[in-house]
């Protein structure tokens, strides 16, 4: 019986790791433009066949102060505009969504 549920775990695990479609990407550039209201961030999946559903947040001080997802074709640019103006201190972490 043991076996038997062994057998089950380690089909099921195997399955969804072959169905997974992991895509990594890279932020290949970020830039604050139009008097700090614009940040432009850069992105690069791991092949330009890819395409995915990317969230980009832009923080300071370990709060979020600005947000936007969009769906990125192998190399795309997120454009987040948000007010107050913010020229130092941003950092921007970006991630694939289901």
């Amino acid at each position: 019986m043991t076996k038997i549920i062994t057998n089950f775990f380690s089909g099921v695990f195997l399955f969804i790791l072959i169905t997974t479609n992991a895509i990594a990407l890279e932020i290949s550039d970020y830039q604050i433009t139009s008097y700090g209201w614009t940040h432009s961030i850069t992105i690069a999946l791991d092949s330009l066949d890819d395409r995915a559903k990317v969230r980009c947040v832009i923080e300071k001080d370990g709060k979020p102060v600005g947000m936007k997802t969009q769906w990125i074709n192998g190399v795309g640019t997120i454009t987040i505009r948000f007010y107050p103006v913010e020229f130092t201190g941003t950092y921007v972490n970006c991630s694939v969504i289901d």
